[in-house]
């Protein structure tokens, strides 16, 4: 007799079952800017279920409007993952209450809009980490990642780290291990295969050219107000 977690767990996408050497390298880089408590804002499920598996203790966030879909896909988020996934509307999340925020794949370009609401919720000095498909992905409108790092500074925020994952160099030696075993000389494709992994990361500028990106911010201390006519800085 089929299960309904078994038939859950057939419907998975592969993504989940083996993500992408682009997903696991992210992850491990953000996991070194982790402090609790994590929120997860999510975009795709592809990246959310490997997510929660690292950290199962997060809350999922989501904005109101896209709570009723994201409420059918759990099922099977929590089937693969094993985790009892705590979902939360974004707005209803208390300003300055989290000390992390990982945002899977924004939606663009309303995201820039969004940008500003999400910070709110860190506290000051608390981190946010931003993945997404960069435009080498060739994703309609991935672009759109280049704006991140001018927005945040806009926004208080000091940018740590940009990079990306399975840039130009990358894809190239990728090519070449692939034409390496088409012509039968798979000593060669060992090579080339090094060379790719060692080559998989990219810092910025030359992470804009790759398929996966990553930024990562922290929110400095609120600015002080300027006093206004009639303030005790001008008695």
């Amino acid at each position: 007799m089929v299960t309904k977690d078994a038939r859950l767990l057939a419907a998975a996408p592969a993504a989940w079952w083996r993500p992408p050497l682009g997903v696991v390298r992210l992850l491990d880089m953000v996991s070194a800017e982790v402090d609790s408590p994590l929120g997860i804002v999510a975009g795709s499920p592809g990246l959310t279920a490997p997510a929660l598996i690292r950290w199962p203790r997060a809350s999922l966030l989501m904005p109101g409007n896209r709570l009723v879909h994201w409420g059918s896909l759990l099922p099977a988020i929590e089937a693969f993952t094993g985790v009892a996934v705590s979902l939360q509307a974004l707005e209803s999340v208390p300003p300055r209450s989290l000390r992390t925020l990982l945002w899977l794949e924004p939606d663009w370009p309303g995201a820039l809009a969004r940008l500003r609401q999400c910070l709110a919720l860190l506290e000051p000095g608390g981190g946010i980490a931003i993945a997404s498909r960069g435009p080498a992905s060739l994703h309609l409108g991935r672009w759109w990642a280049l704006l991140l790092r001018p927005a945040l500074r806009r926004y208080n925020c000091r940018v740590i780290a940009t990079a990306g994952f399975l840039g130009p160099r990358a894809l190239a030696w990728s090519a070449r291990g692939r034409l390496a075993t088409a012509l039968g000389r798979p000593d060669r494709y060992d090579d080339c295969h090094v060379a790719m992994r060692q080559s998989f990361m990219e810092l910025w500028p030359w992470s804009a050219a790759c398929v996966w990106s990553l930024t990562v911010a922290r929110r400095l201390p609120d600015r002080p107000k300027t006093g206004g006519p009639g303030s005790s800085a001008e008695r």
